[in-house]
């Protein structure tokens, strides 16, 4: 893992931000995992939750639920390492 990469703490200020019902700023947080590790397939699953709780965008939970569905079937994993 690169130091400049920060993709974990996002991860896990991403949690505590839809811990907190902090949608906009959870997706942003997950977003930015994503950019950084694109199989990292939890933040996928959480971006997905996210997006169906907030109740804004359903087309974009549709589509990051089947990101998580073709990750799991495909392997992705977790992706912790670049």
């Amino acid at each position: 893992v690169e130091r400049d990469d920060l993709s974990i703490a996002y991860y896990n200020l991403g949690n505590r931000y839809r811990e907190l019902a902090d949608w906009g700023r959870a997706i942003e947080c997950y977003r930015r995992v994503i950019e950084a590790r694109p199989n990292f397939v939890s933040a996928y699953n959480n971006l997905a939750l996210v997006y169906e709780a907030s109740g804004s965008d359903d087309v974009m939970a549709r589509l990051t639920w089947e990101r998580v569905r073709v990750c799991k079937r495909d392997g992705c994993g977790q992706e912790i390492d670049k």
